[in-house]
């Protein structure tokens, strides 16, 4: 596994994030096969003040393409069963949707 610091800016259009996402997905090195043979990264994109950190993991369970995962570390997504470390979409949108209506202009940094 190879563990990269990197930060995205999210300064442009979506478009403009995406591309700098993906750019820097192509630089990775392509592994040799599956299991040991794979290639995987962990891209370590934020620190939260409480800090855990933001987790951008490739390949994604799937392992479709370019998918990813985005994990938080020492968090658990799940409480009441198997431990999760990743949000799943409806979480991050209601959180999103909670940090619009608390601070709109923060918000419209994120």
């Amino acid at each position: 596994m190879t563990i990269i610091n990197m930060t995205f800016s999210n300064i442009g259009s979506r478009n403009d994030v995406r591309k700098r996402v993906l750019d820097a997905f192509m630089n990775e090195i392509p592994g040799t096969g599956s299991g040991n043979l794979a290639s995987r990264y962990d891209y370590i994109v934020a620190t939260l003040q409480n800090t855990n950190n933001i987790i951008i993991k490739r390949p994604a369970n799937l392992k479709n393409g370019f998918d990813f995962l985005i994990r938080v570390s020492n968090t658990n997504f799940n409480p009441s069963g198997r431990k999760r470390d990743y949000p799943k979409h409806d979480e991050i949108i209601d959180d999103l949707n909670i940090k619009k209506l608390c601070d709109i202009n923060t918000y419209q940094l994120l």
